[in-house]
């Protein structure tokens, strides 16, 4: 069926752990998706494009209802371009990327849906960049308390932003490497 572009991002699997955690969170790009719950009990189909730095592609499709867990395996140490589809049909309300060590930049993600930002990337402590976070300005966002928070390696955030905010508590605590927020608009 009809599939839309929801994630681009840059990943990198290495066999150097600078944190002393186990080798396979530094393989495997992890990421939590929650679906709208009126979706609840279809199983769709989400796939994920993964470019190696030589160009050529592997797809990689996980079938899920409610909410996935996905796992990609990246056996080759290296960089990494991933792209996630989901069908055209489907709202994505959460995303959970919570200490993906492969995670380095995110260059789109689509929150269109999402009003619950809590710990959407903490600890991803190789994450560096961070650009176009799509939002809906009609969505009230309830919380992003550390939404950032031990993003160490965090240096760049364009164009971010949010619309009103009831918590942002701790949202860039540990950040040490942030340098510029671009466009930073909490209304």
């Amino acid at each position: 069926g009809d599939r839309k572009l929801v994630g681009v991002f840059d990943i990198c699997s290495t066999s150097y752990c600078s944190d002393h955690t186990n080798i396979w969170e530094h393989t495997n790009f992890q990421l939590k998706i929650n679906f709208d719950t009126t979706s609840y009990g279809t199983a769709y189909e989400i796939e994920y494009d993964i470019t190696n730095e030589n160009g050529e592609i592997q797809t990689v499709t996980v079938n899920g209802r409610h909410n996935v867990v996905t796992n990609v395996t990246i056996n080759n140490y290296g960089n990494y371009n991933l792209r996630l589809y989901v069908p055209e049909n489907v709202t994505i309300v959460a995303y959970d990327f919570n200490k993906s060590r492969t995670l380095e930049a995110v260059r789109y993600l689509d929150l269109t849906g999402v009003k619950d930002l809590t710990k959407l990337f903490y600890e991803c402590i190789e994450l560096k960049y961070v650009d176009n976070l799509i939002f809906n300005p009609e969505n009230k966002i309830i919380n992003a308390v550390s939404m950032f928070n031990t993003c160490t390696n965090l240096r760049y955030i364009d164009r971010l932003i949010l619309p009103y905010i009831e918590n942002a508590n701790h949202m860039f605590e540990k950040c040490y490497s942030l340098n510029s927020i671009e466009y930073l608009g909490l209304s």
